[in-house]
């Protein structure tokens, strides 16, 4: 496995301080502010994103709501969530040990910069670690192949939290 913590940092840090309004300008902000290149822009879903992260897939794939009372007209719209490989494995059945291991380096070092992970919310992802912010919230999901970072909507959060709709964007089982 392997995983870019001090890379996963400062996601979280620049994530925290970004003042999201989470409208599809945000996504040509976000980029800027860390480096990130647009690789395919996909006006009805969202864009996927090359990153800086020191990964085996350094990529992000930036959801557009796809909830009809939340578009905005002229395409693009709401922002759901951005989500970012922050470590990952090469392996296609990688030690469970590892992933277990990057998540809490990750979740450690994240306490350290955002403070105690927030209190558990009926129908949230239990294996996952939680950050909530008024403007984001941050969070990080462990699977066995990858180690996803979350940037979402809290908008949004409330929705999934509601409908424990834990949607996550790839299977562990795809290739």
């Amino acid at each position: 496995m392997k995983a870019d913590i001090d890379g996963a940092v400062q996601i979280a840090r620049i994530a925290s301080g970004f003042g999201w309004p989470w409208d599809a300008p945000d996504v040509t902000r976000f980029c800027q502010a860390t480096g990130w290149t647009i690789l395919h822009e996909d006006r009805g879903y969202g864009p996927s994103l090359r990153t800086n992260l020191d990964v085996h897939l350094p990529q992000c794939r930036v959801e557009f709501s796809g909830r009809i009372i939340d578009r905005q007209p002229g395409g693009g719209g709401v922002i759901d969530r951005v989500a970012v490989y922050v470590a990952d494995s090469e392996q296609s059945e990688p030690a469970e040990p590892q992933s277990t291991a990057a998540h809490h380096q990750i979740r450690d070092r994240l306490i350290e910069e955002l403070g105690p992970v927030s209190e558990y919310v009926f129908g949230e992802d239990l294996d996952a670690d939680y950050w909530r912010r008024p403007d984001v919230v941050i969070s990080v999901v462990p699977h066995d192949a990858f180690i996803l970072m979350e940037l979402v909507n809290p908008r949004y959060q409330r929705w999934r939290d509601e409908n424990g709709a834990y949607d996550f964007m790839y299977d562990e089982d795809d290739d």
